[in-house]
Protein backbone atom coordinates (compact mmCIF):
# COMPACT_ATOMS: atom_id res chain seq x y z
CA UNK A 1 0.00 0.00 0.00
CA UNK A 2 2.77 2.34 0.50
CA UNK A 3 4.27 1.40 -2.81
CA UNK A 4 1.33 2.37 -4.06
CA UNK A 5 1.01 5.71 -2.55
CA UNK A 6 4.35 6.31 -3.82
CA UNK A 7 3.39 5.77 -7.55
CA UNK A 8 0.18 6.96 -7.72
CA UNK A 9 0.84 10.98 -5.23
CA UNK A 10 -2.64 11.64 -3.20
CA UNK A 11 -5.03 9.19 -3.28
CA UNK A 12 -8.19 8.56 -2.03
CA UNK A 13 -9.85 5.89 0.44
CA UNK A 14 -12.37 4.88 -2.45
CA UNK A 15 -9.81 4.90 -4.80
CA UNK A 16 -7.71 2.24 -2.93
CA UNK A 17 -10.48 0.18 -2.13
CA UNK A 18 -12.53 0.57 -5.32
CA UNK A 19 -15.65 2.54 -3.16
CA UNK A 20 -18.29 4.29 -5.20
CA UNK A 21 -19.40 7.76 -3.66
CA UNK A 22 -22.63 7.90 -1.82
CA UNK A 23 -25.22 9.00 -3.71
CA UNK A 24 -27.90 11.34 -2.58
CA UNK A 25 -31.49 10.00 -3.25
CA UNK A 26 -34.40 12.76 -3.88
CA UNK A 27 -37.59 11.27 -3.52
CA UNK A 28 -39.74 14.24 -4.54
CA UNK A 29 -37.55 14.35 -7.75
CA UNK A 30 -37.83 10.36 -8.18
CA UNK A 31 -41.46 10.80 -7.69
CA UNK A 32 -42.18 13.51 -10.11
CA UNK A 33 -40.17 12.02 -12.52
CA UNK A 34 -41.78 8.34 -12.09
CA UNK A 35 -44.99 7.62 -13.92
CA UNK A 36 -48.49 6.87 -11.57
CA UNK A 37 -49.06 3.57 -11.33
CA UNK A 38 -51.17 2.35 -14.13
CA UNK A 39 -50.06 4.20 -16.79
CA UNK A 40 -47.19 4.43 -19.18
CA UNK A 41 -43.74 6.16 -18.87
CA UNK A 42 -43.65 7.73 -22.22
CA UNK A 43 -47.16 9.08 -21.74
CA UNK A 44 -45.73 10.48 -18.74
CA UNK A 45 -42.87 11.96 -20.25
CA UNK A 46 -45.14 13.44 -23.13
CA UNK A 47 -47.53 15.26 -20.39
CA UNK A 48 -44.51 16.95 -18.61
CA UNK A 49 -42.86 18.18 -21.26
CA UNK A 50 -45.87 20.12 -22.18
CA UNK A 51 -46.35 20.93 -19.13
CA UNK A 52 -43.37 22.60 -18.78
CA UNK A 53 -43.72 24.10 -21.90
CA UNK A 54 -46.51 26.53 -20.22
CA UNK A 55 -45.67 29.65 -18.57
CA UNK A 56 -45.91 29.41 -15.33
CA UNK A 57 -48.01 31.40 -13.23
CA UNK A 58 -47.85 33.34 -10.25
CA UNK A 59 -50.11 34.63 -7.80
CA UNK A 60 -49.87 38.14 -6.98
CA UNK A 61 -50.30 39.05 -3.19
CA UNK A 62 -53.05 41.07 -2.21
CA UNK A 63 -52.07 44.54 -1.98
CA UNK A 64 -52.56 45.91 2.05
CA UNK A 65 -54.78 49.09 2.79
CA UNK A 66 -53.90 51.66 2.75
CA UNK A 67 -54.64 52.81 6.72
CA UNK A 68 -52.94 56.18 6.25
CA UNK A 69 -55.98 57.66 3.71
CA UNK A 70 -58.81 55.16 5.25
CA UNK A 71 -58.82 56.45 8.77
CA UNK A 72 -58.93 60.01 7.40
CA UNK A 73 -62.48 59.07 6.02
CA UNK A 74 -63.78 56.72 8.49
CA UNK A 75 -63.49 59.96 10.81
CA UNK A 76 -65.13 62.63 8.67
CA UNK A 77 -67.87 59.59 8.39
CA UNK A 78 -68.46 59.83 11.74
CA UNK A 79 -68.25 63.16 12.02
CA UNK A 80 -71.22 63.50 9.44
CA UNK A 81 -73.44 61.13 11.41
CA UNK A 82 -72.84 63.04 14.90
CA UNK A 83 -73.63 65.87 13.03
CA UNK A 84 -76.86 64.24 11.60
CA UNK A 85 -77.91 62.88 14.69
CA UNK A 86 -77.66 66.56 16.99
CA UNK A 87 -79.56 67.86 13.73
CA UNK A 88 -82.67 65.11 14.26
CA UNK A 89 -82.75 65.94 18.18
CA UNK A 90 -82.91 69.43 17.69
CA UNK A 91 -85.68 69.13 15.41
CA UNK A 92 -87.86 66.57 17.51
CA UNK A 93 -87.32 68.50 20.35
CA UNK A 94 -88.49 71.89 18.73
CA UNK A 95 -91.67 69.83 17.21
CA UNK A 96 -92.20 68.30 20.53
CA UNK A 97 -92.15 71.79 22.38
CA UNK A 98 -94.36 73.02 19.37
CA UNK A 99 -96.81 70.51 20.60
CA UNK A 100 -97.00 71.13 24.15
CA UNK A 101 -96.96 74.17 23.76
CA UNK A 102 -100.15 74.05 21.30
CA UNK A 103 -101.80 71.89 23.83
CA UNK A 104 -101.43 74.56 26.71
CA UNK A 105 -102.13 77.49 24.31
CA UNK A 106 -105.68 75.42 23.72
CA UNK A 107 -106.63 74.55 26.60
CA UNK A 108 -105.97 78.48 28.37
CA UNK A 109 -107.49 80.30 25.43
CA UNK A 110 -111.34 79.95 25.32
CA UNK A 111 -114.16 82.31 23.92
CA UNK A 112 -115.35 84.78 26.26
CA UNK A 113 -116.92 87.40 24.01
CA UNK A 114 -118.56 87.59 20.51
CA UNK A 115 -117.96 91.29 18.76
CA UNK A 116 -120.12 92.03 15.77
CA UNK A 117 -119.48 95.59 13.59
CA UNK A 118 -120.63 96.40 10.27
CA UNK A 119 -124.69 95.15 11.05
CA UNK A 120 -127.51 97.24 10.46
CA UNK A 121 -130.01 94.51 9.35
CA UNK A 122 -129.37 92.06 11.97
CA UNK A 123 -128.84 92.73 15.48
CA UNK A 124 -125.46 91.61 17.13
CA UNK A 125 -126.89 89.21 19.22
CA UNK A 126 -128.85 87.48 15.80
CA UNK A 127 -125.43 87.22 14.49
CA UNK A 128 -123.59 85.68 17.20
CA UNK A 129 -126.41 82.98 17.23
CA UNK A 130 -125.98 82.70 13.67
CA UNK A 131 -122.51 81.67 13.99
CA UNK A 132 -122.80 78.67 16.15
CA UNK A 133 -120.08 80.44 18.39
CA UNK A 134 -120.55 79.62 21.89
CA UNK A 135 -118.46 80.92 25.39
CA UNK A 136 -116.17 78.14 26.61
CA UNK A 137 -115.30 76.87 22.97
CA UNK A 138 -111.43 76.90 22.33
CA UNK A 139 -110.37 79.76 20.79
CA UNK A 140 -107.26 78.25 18.49
CA UNK A 141 -109.73 75.19 17.52
CA UNK A 142 -112.40 77.72 15.70
CA UNK A 143 -112.83 77.44 11.73
CA UNK A 144 -113.04 81.09 10.76
CA UNK A 145 -113.52 80.28 7.38
CA UNK A 146 -116.76 77.70 7.79
CA UNK A 147 -118.42 80.56 10.92
CA UNK A 148 -118.79 82.78 7.82
CA UNK A 149 -119.72 80.57 5.38
CA UNK A 150 -122.27 79.15 8.04
CA UNK A 151 -123.69 83.79 8.47
CA UNK A 152 -123.50 83.97 4.89
CA UNK A 153 -126.06 81.33 3.93
CA UNK A 154 -128.11 82.01 7.51
CA UNK A 155 -128.32 85.43 7.10
CA UNK A 156 -128.82 85.71 3.81
CA UNK A 157 -128.72 90.09 3.86
CA UNK A 158 -124.89 89.54 4.55
CA UNK A 159 -122.76 89.70 1.50
CA UNK A 160 -119.40 88.44 3.22
CA UNK A 161 -118.14 87.79 6.82
CA UNK A 162 -114.76 88.35 8.03
CA UNK A 163 -114.06 86.23 11.63
CA UNK A 164 -111.15 86.78 13.47
CA UNK A 165 -109.66 85.59 16.74
CA UNK A 166 -108.27 88.03 19.09
CA UNK A 167 -106.20 86.73 21.95
CA UNK A 168 -107.32 86.49 24.97
CA UNK A 169 -110.79 85.01 24.52
CA UNK A 170 -112.55 87.48 22.03
CA UNK A 171 -114.08 86.82 17.86
CA UNK A 172 -114.47 89.52 15.84
CA UNK A 173 -117.23 88.97 13.34
CA UNK A 174 -117.49 92.01 10.90
CA UNK A 175 -120.19 91.82 8.30
CA UNK A 176 -121.03 93.48 4.69
CA UNK A 177 -124.32 94.21 3.81
CA UNK A 178 -126.38 92.98 0.82
CA UNK A 179 -128.83 95.35 -1.03
CA UNK A 180 -131.76 94.33 -2.80
CA UNK A 181 -131.22 94.65 -6.44
CA UNK A 182 -133.87 93.17 -8.28
CA UNK A 183 -137.59 92.53 -7.31
CA UNK A 184 -139.13 89.26 -9.03
CA UNK A 185 -143.43 90.07 -8.97
CA UNK A 186 -144.47 86.41 -7.48
CA UNK A 187 -147.53 87.18 -8.99
CA UNK A 188 -149.78 87.31 -5.70
CA UNK A 189 -148.81 90.84 -4.65
CA UNK A 190 -145.76 89.98 -2.73
CA UNK A 191 -142.39 90.33 -4.13
CA UNK A 192 -138.63 88.02 -3.94
CA UNK A 193 -135.24 90.50 -3.23
CA UNK A 194 -132.55 89.67 -4.95
CA UNK A 195 -129.31 91.34 -5.05
CA UNK A 196 -126.91 91.99 -8.14
CA UNK A 197 -125.38 88.49 -7.85
CA UNK A 198 -129.36 86.91 -7.44
CA UNK A 199 -129.29 85.83 -4.22
CA UNK A 200 -132.03 85.25 -2.66
CA UNK A 201 -132.26 88.20 0.03
CA UNK A 202 -136.36 87.74 1.19
CA UNK A 203 -139.34 86.23 0.44
CA UNK A 204 -142.81 87.99 0.15
CA UNK A 205 -141.32 91.45 0.62
CA UNK A 206 -144.46 93.31 0.57
CA UNK A 207 -143.07 96.33 -1.32
CA UNK A 208 -140.42 97.05 -3.55
CA UNK A 209 -137.37 99.29 -2.25
CA UNK A 210 -136.28 102.59 -3.99
CA UNK A 211 -133.96 101.72 -6.52
CA UNK A 212 -134.40 98.31 -7.65
CA UNK A 213 -135.45 96.98 -11.15
CA UNK A 214 -138.59 94.90 -10.96
CA UNK A 215 -138.69 91.66 -13.00
CA UNK A 216 -141.97 90.11 -14.00
CA UNK A 217 -143.69 87.73 -16.01
CA UNK A 218 -141.10 85.08 -15.10
CA UNK A 219 -142.09 82.16 -12.84
CA UNK A 220 -139.77 80.93 -9.96
CA UNK A 221 -138.46 77.53 -9.81
CA UNK A 222 -136.40 78.28 -6.53
CA UNK A 223 -136.21 81.69 -4.31
CA UNK A 224 -135.05 79.93 -0.79
CA UNK A 225 -132.89 82.56 1.32
CA UNK A 226 -129.27 82.39 1.30
CA UNK A 227 -129.27 80.28 -2.14
CA UNK A 228 -129.02 81.74 -5.79
CA UNK A 229 -132.88 82.38 -7.84
CA UNK A 230 -133.67 79.77 -10.72
CA UNK A 231 -136.25 81.07 -13.38
CA UNK A 232 -138.86 78.13 -14.72
CA UNK A 233 -137.51 77.53 -18.06
CA UNK A 234 -133.34 76.86 -18.82
CA UNK A 235 -133.88 79.58 -21.53
CA UNK A 236 -135.48 81.93 -20.00
CA UNK A 237 -133.01 81.48 -16.65
CA UNK A 238 -130.23 82.59 -18.90
CA UNK A 239 -131.96 84.98 -20.73
CA UNK A 240 -133.06 86.85 -18.09
CA UNK A 241 -129.65 86.62 -16.06
CA UNK A 242 -127.97 88.38 -19.19
CA UNK A 243 -130.17 90.96 -19.41
CA UNK A 244 -130.28 92.02 -15.64
CA UNK A 245 -126.09 91.88 -15.97
CA UNK A 246 -126.02 94.23 -19.18
CA UNK A 247 -128.57 96.54 -17.56
CA UNK A 248 -126.04 97.08 -14.12
CA UNK A 249 -123.16 96.92 -15.93
CA UNK A 250 -124.40 99.45 -18.53
CA UNK A 251 -125.70 101.49 -15.25
CA UNK A 252 -129.59 102.18 -17.08
CA UNK A 253 -130.51 103.76 -14.15
CA UNK A 254 -133.83 104.70 -16.57
CA UNK A 255 -134.82 101.16 -16.91
CA UNK A 256 -137.50 100.18 -14.28
CA UNK A 257 -138.56 96.86 -15.10
CA UNK A 258 -137.41 93.61 -17.05
CA UNK A 259 -140.52 91.86 -18.88
CA UNK A 260 -140.41 87.91 -20.05
CA UNK A 261 -143.38 87.62 -22.35
CA UNK A 262 -142.26 83.95 -23.51
CA UNK A 263 -138.65 81.81 -23.89
CA UNK A 264 -138.37 84.17 -26.90
CA UNK A 265 -139.42 87.44 -25.82
CA UNK A 266 -138.05 90.18 -23.63
CA UNK A 267 -138.41 93.38 -22.85
CA UNK A 268 -136.59 96.05 -20.92
CA UNK A 269 -138.44 99.38 -19.91
CA UNK A 270 -137.03 102.29 -20.40
CA UNK A 271 -138.51 105.19 -18.19
CA UNK A 272 -142.43 104.04 -18.07
CA UNK A 273 -142.74 105.23 -21.45
CA UNK A 274 -140.23 103.02 -23.99
CA UNK A 275 -140.80 99.38 -24.16
CA UNK A 276 -137.22 97.75 -26.02
CA UNK A 277 -138.09 94.55 -27.75
CA UNK A 278 -135.47 91.53 -27.74
CA UNK A 279 -136.30 88.84 -29.08
CA UNK A 280 -133.42 85.66 -28.29
CA UNK A 281 -131.21 87.45 -25.40
CA UNK A 282 -127.38 86.85 -26.54
CA UNK A 283 -124.41 87.50 -23.66
CA UNK A 284 -122.07 88.42 -27.27
CA UNK A 285 -124.31 91.46 -28.57
CA UNK A 286 -126.62 92.05 -26.04
CA UNK A 287 -124.44 95.11 -25.08
CA UNK A 288 -124.41 96.30 -28.67
CA UNK A 289 -128.05 96.00 -29.16
CA UNK A 290 -128.64 98.21 -25.60
CA UNK A 291 -126.47 101.33 -27.41
CA UNK A 292 -127.92 101.08 -30.03
CA UNK A 293 -131.68 101.44 -28.43
CA UNK A 294 -130.15 103.99 -26.49
CA UNK A 295 -129.10 106.24 -29.55
CA UNK A 296 -132.78 105.75 -30.87
CA UNK A 297 -134.22 106.66 -27.86
CA UNK A 298 -132.08 109.95 -27.72
CA UNK A 299 -133.20 110.78 -31.27
CA UNK A 300 -136.82 110.21 -30.81
CA UNK A 301 -136.43 111.83 -27.76
CA UNK A 302 -135.27 115.14 -28.96
CA UNK A 303 -138.36 115.23 -31.16
CA UNK A 304 -140.71 114.15 -28.73
CA UNK A 305 -140.14 114.06 -25.63
CA UNK A 306 -143.15 112.40 -24.06
CA UNK A 307 -143.18 109.88 -26.56
CA UNK A 308 -144.75 106.38 -25.75
CA UNK A 309 -143.91 103.41 -27.59
CA UNK A 310 -142.03 99.73 -28.88
CA UNK A 311 -138.61 99.98 -29.91
CA UNK A 312 -138.41 96.65 -31.79
CA UNK A 313 -134.67 95.40 -31.71
CA UNK A 314 -135.45 91.88 -32.77
CA UNK A 315 -133.75 92.28 -36.00
CA UNK A 316 -129.98 92.79 -36.27
CA UNK A 317 -129.50 95.39 -38.74
CA UNK A 318 -132.91 97.08 -38.79
CA UNK A 319 -134.65 99.33 -35.32
CA UNK A 320 -138.06 99.96 -35.26
CA UNK A 321 -140.20 101.95 -33.40
CA UNK A 322 -143.97 101.97 -33.41
CA UNK A 323 -145.21 104.92 -31.25
CA UNK A 324 -148.64 104.48 -29.71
Amino acid sequence: MAKNQKKGGNRSFQDDYYIEPPQVYDYDRQRQSAPPAGRSRAGWKRRQRAAQKQPRRYSVPPQEEDHSRQAPRDLQRRKRRRRAARVLTFFAIAILLAVLVFITLVFVFSVQEVRVSGNTMYTAEQVSAASGVETGDKLLLLHTGEIGETLEKNLPYIRHAQVKRVLPNTVEITVEESQPGFAVDRGDGTYTLLDDDFKVLEQQAKAIPDGVYLISGAALSQDTPGAVVSFDGELIDRSVAILASAVLKNALDEVTEIVVQDANNFVLVYDGRIQMLFGEVDADTIDYKINQALACIDEISQSNAAARGVLNLKNDKNIYFTES
